[in-house]
């Protein structure tokens, strides 16, 4: 568990329409049951055209800022591995990066004007000492609706944070309507069970 004296920092990064948000939202409601002070913000690119969305969440005794420093993230969770290496700065020197094997064209790629790098996640290796690549969408498919791919990756994540299981299975419950619960429920659990031992 976190110490009086310790924060933690996350940095949630992607596209618009992966579910950034809701992602973040669920480390904060977890973080908030399991007895934490927790502070978030938001930001939003073109996010209805696929633009870049991050959202930085700050979790410890006592927050005051909600902005997470540039080199002092402890994990920077990325649905979207171009993301991941624009937001790399982020990540401190011991931090981890999770991220999503998936590539999104931006409106730049996609119009032909730039082409989308094909070593993204060599150049992340190279400055995260720390990364787990993970294929969010066959994560998904495991659960029957993409739609769960961002609480796959919750799932994922609450094994590299302090909070009791039960606090995230309240926040999924608080967070998502009775008809989603279950098959989000069960995305939390395959993600968890995705990660590594040891």
């Amino acid at each position: 568990m976190l110490n009086t004296d310790e924060t933690f920092n996350l940095l949630v990064v992607g596209v618009g329409g992966q579910g950034v948000v809701t992602l973040s939202g669920l480390v904060v409601h977890a973080a908030v049951r399991a007895g934490f002070d927790v502070k978030q913000n938001e930001l939003h690119g073109m996010a209805q055209r696929g633009g870049s969305v991050s959202s930085h969440v700050r979790v410890g005794r006592k927050i005051y800022s909600p902005l997470v420093d540039e080199g002092a993230a402890d994990v920077v969770l990325a649905l979207e591995k171009l993301e991941a290496l624009r937001h790399i700065h982020f990540l401190s020197p011991s931090g981890l990066l999770i991220v999503d094997d998936r590539a999104i064209p931006s409106l730049p790629i996609s119009s032909g004007a730039m082409e989308y790098p094909s070593d993204v996640l060599e150049r992340c290796r190279a400055h995260a000492s720390r990364v787990e690549v993970y294929s969010g969408t066959a994560l998904a498919e495991v659960t029957g609706s993409p739609r769960t791919l961002n609480t796959c990756f919750a799932g994922i994540l609450s094994k590299h944070l302090p909070f009791d299981e039960s606090a995230w299975r309240e926040a999924i419950a608080e967070r998502f309507a009775a008809c989603h619960r279950e098959s989000n429920l069960r995305a939390f659990e395959i993600g968890r069970s995705a990660v590594p031992i040891g």
